[in-house]
Order: C-alpha cells, then structure tokens, then sequence
C-alpha cells in the first residue's frame, strides 16, 4: 500500500484510509503474486516466510533490516555463499521513491522514576547509542540498524554486509513508523481480511478491505476528531543537546 503512496490513516479525519485507490491497487498485486508463493502462504508468519529465501527456495522476499543478518552473518546464514542475495529498495508502483518507514521502538525514561534513576537511565541511553556502541554493533553484523550515517557509510563494513549501502540510501527519505493505538487492531482485521480475500472467500478487494476499514472506523468513531488526529501525527521530539 505504501509502494503505490497510501497511508493506513485520513489526514482531515483520522479514520481508516486502507481502502482506498492505494490499498487495492496493493491488494491486486498481492492477488497476481499467489502463483509464485510457497504452498502455505496464507499461514506464513514473517520469520517462517523468510525462511524460504533463507533457505534458496524462493527468489525474493521483502526484509526488515534486523532480519537481514540472517543472510549475512556467517554463524546464521542458510544460503550457500555469503553475500549471495542482492538488495533494493521495495518497489513502487510508479516507479519513483517511496518512504522507508522506520521502526519507532525507542529508549524512555519513565517521569514517575526517582532522580537518581532518571539521571542513570538517561547515561544509560547517551551508552547505548553512542557511536562507539553503534560501530560495535555494525562490526558484528548483529542486527541492530540504528547506526549513524557515517558508520553505514564506511567501505569496509560495505563489503563484508552489502545491505548497509542500501540502509544508508533509505534514509534520505526516512518517515517514523506511528505506533497507533490502535495498531494491533489494524494488523488483525486486515490479517484476517485480506487472507480471505487471497483464499477467494471475498469476492473484490474493495469489499475485503472496506469491511476491514468499517470494522476500524467502528471503534474509532467514538473518539472526537481532535484526539484521532493527534493519534497519527508525527510531532517531531525535542532534541537534546
């Protein structure tokens, strides 16, 4: 959906947006792609779909960055020759650039905590994402990929893990992934949905998805439009120095 430039949410009103033009222009791509899945695709969950490619037995799969140590890092890779996979970037459907969608999963310190606690937590973060830390876990491939650009950047880490080449060019059209409070509803509904769909059990993708997004907006018209909106907006945090 968000290769053909959909979004899950209305800008004006917060509500459910996946059925729109976006949304089944992705589903009917999904649809033609059944020929080529693996025998149980409607059952896959992600780690057991990766495993195909993992294993040589399909020709591509789509990848989150952590995943990928899985064809890189010696002690964990399936495939026969190291480096074998090629990377890109996920396709569009006009071709041009498409945001990458960052995970949003985060350090945070809680406001009820102690002093003394808060002031450990926060060293405890500036360690955890320094750069010497983030260029302990790039040498080690270990799957974390919230590198600074210069580490991704360098040519010998490049080499041994070619996918950093292709996280750096990401993120010159980065967008934070919202973690909506009603995330896991979407991911259930339209789990559901579009399975049926892709078994023949609904007959369009109009109707799987608009009965996805009927089931959403149910829930979340009890809310007033202020509070949907600020549920989807991205407010950039402050930063401190």
């Amino acid at each position: 959906m968000l290769s053909f430039g959909g979004d899950y949410w209305d800008p004006e009103t917060g509500l459910c947006a996946v059925d729109g033009p976006a949304g089944i222009a992705a589903a009917d791509v999904m649809k033609r792609l059944i020929p080529f899945n693996p025998r149980d695709y409607l059952g896959l969950m992600w780690d057991i779909r990766t495993g195909y490619m993992e294993r040589g037995e399909t020709v591509q799969s789509g990848y989150w960055s952590v995943r990928t140590v899985r064809l890189t890092n010696p002690e964990e890779a399936l495939l026969p020759t190291i480096g074998e996979a090629g990377y890109a970037a996920s396709p569009t459907g006009d071709g041009g650039d498409m945001a990458t969608m960052t995970g949003a999963l985060s350090f945070g310190i809680n406001s009820k905590a102690s002093d003394i606690d808060k002031k450990a937590a926060w060293e405890f973060i500036k360690w955890g994402t320094s750069r010497d830390m983030m260029r302990r876990f790039a040498e080690e491939d270990s799957g974390v990929s919230i590198f600074h650009r210069s580490i991704l950047a360098d040519p010998g880490l490049q080499a041994r893990y070619p996918y950093y080449k292709m996280l750096l060019s990401a993120q010159d059209n980065a967008q934070r992934r919202i973690f909506h409070l009603f995330y896991a509803d979407v991911e259930e509904i339209f789990g559901v949905e579009l399975n049926k769909y892709m078994a023949g059990e609904t007959e369009s993708a109009q109707e799987a998805l608009t009965n996805g997004c009927t089931k959403i907006n149910t829930r979340l018209a009890v809310f007033p439009d202020e509070l949907r909106l600020r549920w989807i907006n991205d407010v950039p945090a402050a930063i401190f120095n």
